[in-house]
């Protein structure tokens, strides 16, 4: 097979593969309209959701005293009927757990203590995420 070009191949011309050949030192990226310009990964990451969720600890005394006056809060059980009360319940369950490093059987031992009496139910009138970090 002849070829008009002397770069090309079986295929044709490297450039009409993959485009005209260009000297990007002026221009270290592409233009945002170029055929190859891929958008950068955070444009398609997931979203978090707002920093109002979040509880900030600063140091393990911070946690250690959270960890001690949520057990003298938490040592007679939660009341299942306010969802306040199920929400911080289940916030203080994961700093807990973070805490002591509950992980695999462990970790899914004490949840089944600390969620007997819970229902789906309830889960589901929670706070998403409080859940979803449970």
């Amino acid at each position: 097979m002849e070829t008009h070009h002397p770069s090309a191949n079986y295929y044709g011309p490297a450039n009409c593969l993959y485009g005209p050949l260009q000297d990007l030192t002026e221009t270290p990226y592409p233009p945002a309209n170029h055929y190859r310009y891929q958008p950068p990964l955070w444009t398609t990451a997931r979203l978090l959701p707002p920093a109002t969720h979040y509880t900030t600890l600063h140091s393990m005394a911070d946690i250690s005293k959270q960890i001690d006056e949520g057990q003298e809060k938490w040592s007679q059980g939660v009341d299942l009927m306010s969802i306040t009360d199920i929400n911080d319940y289940i916030k203080f369950k994961v700093i807990e757990y973070r805490h002591y490093n509950f992980i695999n059987d462990d970790m899914w031992e004490q949840y089944q203590e600390d969620f007997a009496d819970f229902i789906e139910a309830t889960f589901k009138a929670c706070d998403c995420i409080a859940i979803y970090n449970l």
